[in-house]
């Protein structure tokens, strides 16, 4: 069964994320030791350092990285991204899934205006409602770079995917 993206009501030049069912994992890992919890496929390969750090600090090869998660993204456009890096949310995610009694993939959608602000959150994919609603709860309190089209701030969506093993523990 293929799944369709939902409809956005972006323009269609804007860049949004892909739909979860083709979204490629984030190739980026928590160092979790106990925990066996993981981010995306490449997990064991490599600790994720852009994820510790503002946008501005990441090297090009580490944007690169986030960009990938977008279809579309022109050159010059930049995602959404945590103002000051995703430490406070990776660290809600690890309490979060210390605490989930089931495996699976979470994936929350972050609609960021123009100005950096969240306006909603949504939850696609979750281990139990309780991790999906907690962490939805815990993106919409940050505050975000906000993307770049064309050169200006723009609306567009932010990506949150990890994954939950609790049977690695």
């Amino acid at each position: 069964m293929t799944r369709t993206p939902p409809p956005s009501p972006l323009p269609a030049q804007v860049p949004t994320w892909r739909a979860p069912s083709c979204l490629p994992r984030l190739a980026t890992a928590l160092a979790l030791s106990g925990l066996g919890l993981a981010a995306g496929p490449a997990a064991a390969a490599r600790v994720g350092d852009e994820d510790y750090l503002r946008w501005d600090e990441m090297s090009a090869q580490q944007q690169a990285m986030v960009r990938e998660q977008y279809d579309a993204l022109p050159a010059g456009d930049e995602p959404p991204w945590p103002l000051n890096g995703r430490y406070r949310q990776l660290t809600t995610f690890r309490q979060l899934a210390a605490r989930s009694l089931r495996d699976g993939e979470l994936v929350v959608v972050v609609t960021v205006d123009a100005d950096g602000v969240p306006q909603k959150a949504r939850v696609f994919k979750t281990p139990d409602a309780e991790v999906g609603t907690a962490m939805a709860a815990q993106l919409m309190k940050d505050k975000y770079k906000p993307g770049k089209c064309h050169g200006q701030p723009c609306r567009m969506d932010y990506l949150f995917e990890m994954d939950v093993q609790v049977g690695a523990r």
